[in-house]
């Protein structure tokens, strides 16, 4: 029997691997960061949470990958905790 596929519903796209999906993310943040935006660090209630200076937040693992491009800088340095990490990235022009 041969079956036409109905054009409102094309062939599924493939499944994009989680380490596809991490990069995208990564080149996402990446590109806003070009255009200006810093990417935050905050502590709430005992949690670490990251975010665009745009207001979008940003997954702690596409942050930390974000953090190892050697474009990206730090504005400040980390409090005098053993372990702790700048709170504000930037890419520099």
């Amino acid at each position: 029997m041969n079956r036409r596929r109905n054009p409102r519903h094309p062939l599924p796209r493939a499944r994009l691997t989680r380490a596809e999906i991490l990069d995208t993310q990564v080149n996402a943040v990446v590109a806003a960061m070009r255009a200006g935006d810093e990417l935050h660090l905050h502590f709430e209630r005992g949690r670490a949470h990251w975010h665009l200076s745009n207001g979008a937040s940003i997954d702690p693992r596409v942050a930390h990958a974000v953090i190892d491009c050697p474009e990206v800088e730090s504005l400040d340095d980390a409090l005098p905790v053993g372990g702790a990490i700048p709170q504000t990235y930037v890419i520099r022009s």
